[in-house]
């Protein structure tokens, strides 16, 4: 790879090298200073074949590079690139009490954002919205024929109501249940979402009650399907759930998820990797979580799944309400808001067979906090369940953070 080739590679992923004239000047050293910085990297400037492999695949801007002009504020910066003034300030923290002089390089965060129980008519707002496929992933049309004709109809329906530019905007959400045992049509799977106009697949992995054996077709189910999905033209992303990790846990777990997954193939074969950090209810839990898988699946397939509906915190992790249920709740009893101080959260207690229960949930402050996070370890970005009640409110946040891709 040549000098000319490696600025153009760092300026594509948002890193400015300085003027593109084939010479490893001071400008490009920064650029892959600062390149090996948000990725992980050693930090010592030299372009060797870690970056250049990085460079090489063409992988998405994680940043926005801009340089202030002669008299430009921060406020026109800001609507020059589309954007708020707080998304400046998130990617140069020293902004908040310096001024801007002219020639100087401002970076704003780019992520992804994904809304995993989302309706197909917000495809132009999230880089893209998920939703069930049914049952046709796991009967197949040849095991029963009736349960495919219900899901093309039920998949019409879904995706292509909204028309065609909107449906390029979702993928199907395939759930893989803990007691499964029969094999799993994915090429049929996979060229009936490519007919239904989907961009890709997401299966939803089973976190509990699985053996060894299990956890094996699990992982060659994930690579069929990474093959199954590349020859439709489909990207794959799987939903992994994991804990936090213990200090006294053996070297042998290391890498392993939640289940017994293991992070570092499930991180080879699909294209994006949906962190689910069940008991990361505080934004310090949250950061060593994904800080930790972060060692073993490449930050470029990352995206934290943060959880916006109510939920009891349960001996397995979050157990979430649903409207209906909160609703049903709130007519039941009577709730008392409150914050807790030490994590963050609010939450609203209420009294229910002679205990005190709390029924915690995400507010701005402490969906900031993670959003922060997500900047922070430079992973791809960010995916939501339960945004529908808060969807508003979630895009706020979220330009005070960063550029959606």
């Amino acid at each position: 790879m040549s000098t000319l080739d490696l600025q153009t590679g760092l300026l594509g992923l948002g890193f400015d090298p300085g003027p593109r004239d084939g010479v490893y000047g001071p400008l490009t050293r920064d650029a892959v200073r600062k390149c090996q910085a948000a990725y992980g990297l050693l930090v010592d400037g030299v372009p060797g074949l870690e970056i250049r492999r990085l460079v090489s695949l063409r992988l998405p801007a994680f940043r926005v590079t801009v340089r202030a002009r002669a008299g430009q504020s921060l406020r026109g910066l800001a609507s020059e690139i589309d954007t708020t003034v707080d998304a400046i300030i998130e990617g140069n923290r020293r902004k908040r009490y310096e001024d801007v002089f002219p020639g100087e390089q401002l970076v704003v965060h780019r992520r992804a954002v994904a809304a995993l129980d989302g309706d197909e008519a917000r495809g132009s707002r999230w880089t893209f919205v998920a939703r069930p496929m049914g049952a046709l992933a796991f009967t197949g049309v040849v095991e029963s024929k009736a349960a495919a004709t219900w899901d093309r109809a039920a998949g019409a329906r879904a995706y292509d109501r909204a028309g065609a530019r909107a449906a390029r905007e979702c993928f199907g959400i395939v759930s893989v249940p803990a007691d499964w045992r029969r094999p799993w049509p994915v090429a049929e799977t996979a060229r009936w979402a490519s007919r239904a106009g989907l961009r890709g697949i997401v299966l939803e992995m089973a976190d509990s009650g699985l053996d060894d054996d299990t956890i094996w077709s699990y992982l060659r189910t994930v690579k069929s399907a990474s093959r199954a999905c590349r020859q439709a033209g489909l990207r794959l992303a799987v939903t992994l759930p994991v804990r936090n990790r213990s200090s006294g846990q053996s070297s042998s777990q290391a890498g392993r998820a939640l289940g017994g997954y293991d992070l570092e193939d499930v991180g080879a074969a699909a294209d994006i990797v949906l962190l689910d950090a069940r008991d990361a209810y505080d934004p310090e839990l949250f950061r060593n979580s994904i800080g930790w898988a972060c060692k073993f699946v490449s930050r470029w397939k990352l995206m934290a799944v943060v959880e916006l509906r109510p939920y009891h915190m349960g001996e397995s992790g979050p157990e979430p309400v649903s409207r209906d249920d909160l609703i049903k709740l709130r007519a039941r009893h009577v709730m008392r808001e409150g914050r807790d101080d030490s994590l963050g959260r609010p939450y609203a207690a209420y009294r229910a067979r002679g205990e005190v229960r709390r029924l915690w949930r995400e507010d701005a402050a402490s969906l900031g906090q993670k959003l922060h996070v997500v900047n922070r370890l430079n992973i791809l970005g960010v995916a939501f369940r339960g945004a529908d009640d808060a969807e508003e409110q979630v895009l706020a946040e979220i330009g005070r953070r960063f550029i959606i891709m």
